[in-house]
């Protein structure tokens, strides 16, 4: 696969990324009460996740023969996820 078609793929995800983290403040506002609360409650989860998958690629990185389709794997998979919560 040519660098620039996964330079895509990678903004792809994070594009996703930043919509999810925009739905689930609009809907964490309405339960909240105010934007500021739901905002960095949203914050502050996405953040404490990237840590805790970056700890635990950390781990793992180093035994897997190919990374590239392992992030594909679970890009996958969370994608599903989404879709079936909808």
């Amino acid at each position: 696969m040519p660098r620039a078609a996964l330079y895509l793929v990678f903004a792809a995800s994070g594009f996703a990324g930043l919509i999810y983290e925009s739905i689930w403040t609009q809907y964490l506002k309405l339960f909240l009460g105010h934007a500021a609360y739901a905002q960095s409650l949203v914050l502050a989860v996405f953040m404490g996740g990237m840590a805790a998958g970056a700890a635990g690629c950390a781990r793992l990185s180093a035994r897997v023969r190919n990374p590239l389709m392992v992030y594909a794997i679970v890009a996958r998979s969370a994608r599903s996820s989404a879709c079936r919560a909808c």
